[in-house]
């Protein structure tokens, strides 16, 4: 299993960053993995509401297992083969208009414990730099992907 926990300072205020995070269909647009999320649970987002992630090569169920509006959320995978994920954000405002995230997550990729340590290294990369790209995209409104796809989201 591979784990890490992040953290980056954005400068935007705390509901505005949990708005964009809390949307798990947001996760496409700043993550660098080649995913798509699917709300399938109707209403708002709240405890117990799922998501398909779609990705070439499985497909899983995401459920929030922990949420607190404006402060935290928390995703798991339903299904209990590989590869599944955990994945924790927390949000701590400092001041009107910046916020701490702080990200923990864990990956069981299902491959034997050698080569989950050498893809450990790069997975662990690609993961900050998705950060930095979340704080890009949530400061700037845009943002350029590694994979040159440039996406936009409108200021509310």
């Amino acid at each position: 299993m591979i784990e890490a926990a992040n953290k980056i300072r954005i400068e935007r205020p705390a509901w505005f960053v949990f708005e964009f995070l809390s949307d798990i269909e947001n996760s496409p647009l700043w993550e660098q993995f080649d995913m798509r999320a699917i709300k399938i649970t109707p209403g708002k987002v709240e405890l117990g509401t799922q998501y398909r992630l779609v990705h070439a090569k499985y497909e899983r169920t995401l459920r929030v297992n922990d949420y607190e509006k404006d402060r935290r959320i928390a995703v798991v995978t339903e299904e209990q083969t590989a590869p599944n994920v955990s994945l924790s954000i927390r949000l701590d405002p400092e001041g009107d208009a910046l916020t701490m995230a702080l990200v923990d997550w864990k990956l069981a990729t299902g491959l034997p414990r050698l080569v989950e340590r050498l893809a450990e290294g790069k997975i662990k990369q690609a993961v900050s730099e998705s950060l930095y790209k979340l704080r890009e995209l949530l400061e700037t409104g845009s943002v350029t992907l590694e994979n040159g796809r440039e996406i936009q989201i409108l200021d509310e």
